[in-house]
């Protein structure tokens, strides 16, 4: 079985796709880092849990773009032929697919790991220590629910070819620049940057602590649920969807 997870971790993350989209998004990170995030979000310091949520929600459309080039080898031509060679064997589907996301997964948490290395650096270097357990709250808002809804939206339209993860990439990236020129409002916004960059804004103090709204909080676990309920859906045989 960890031969099997082993190589399908090596042939997912030698996708070319993947590999130049994840460049891309590291230097993305840095840029963001060095020219937004060091101004500080909102007002706030730099190295606030507000400032940094503000930097994983700007990188975030890259990094699940990453994960979708990913997606799109489940449902690509080749792979649908060896899912139907696959399909003869005692596994069933859901194991299949959950064998898959969990490679992919895998490879989304690599890709995470050196953003918040690249973050690391930048503060330690800039600001000298900094508080990491402040900041697992404003990286949990931005990364969860966007993941799920994202891969449970991406495993159902892979079933009608890897267009349609195309298509959901080109969208998640269009969503990325617009939230770049105007942040958007309520569960339109998927990761969480309008608000790292309104609420402290309207927050007691100039530098106020973080903090999550009631109502902000339950939208983020509405959008995690209606992306589990999609992962869910996702892993049924077809024959069930009917």
């Amino acid at each position: 079985m960890f031969k099997l997870y082993r190589y399908e971790l090596k042939h997912f993350l030698m996708n070319k796709v993947f590999l130049i989209l994840s460049v891309v998004t590291v230097v993305y990170g840095w840029y963001l880092l060095s020219s937004d995030i060091i101004l500080g979000v909102a007002n706030t310091a730099p190295y606030s849990p507000w400032s940094f949520g503000g930097y994983i929600a700007g990188v975030m459309p890259l990094a699940l773009a990453c994960l979708l080039a990913l997606m799109a080898v489940i449902f690509s031509g080749e792979e649908k032929q060896v899912e139907k060679i696959t399909a003869a064997t005692p596994v069933s589907r859901g194991r299949r697919v959950m064998r898959h996301l969990g490679a992919i997964y895998t490879g989304f948490a690599g890709l995470l790991a050196l953003l918040l290395v690249i973050a690391a650096i930048f503060y330690t270097s800039i600001f000298g220590v900094i508080d990491a357990a402040a900041l697992l709250f404003p990286l949990l808002y931005a990364v969860l629910p966007g993941l799920l809804l994202i891969t449970g939206v991406a495993l159902n339209l892979g079933r009608l070819g890897s267009v349609g993860i195309y298509i959901l990439m080109a969208l998640l990236l269009l969503s990325g620049i617009l939230a770049a020129w105007d942040n958007l409002p309520g569960l339109l916004d998927l990761f969480g940057g309008g608000f790292f960059h309104s609420y402290p804004q309207i927050a007691d103090g100039a530098d106020p602590a973080f903090t999550v709204p009631i109502g902000t909080l339950l939208g983020r676990v509405l959008i995690g649920v209606i992306g589990l309920a999609l992962l869910a859906l996702g892993l049924l045989p077809e024959k069930k969807r009917r």
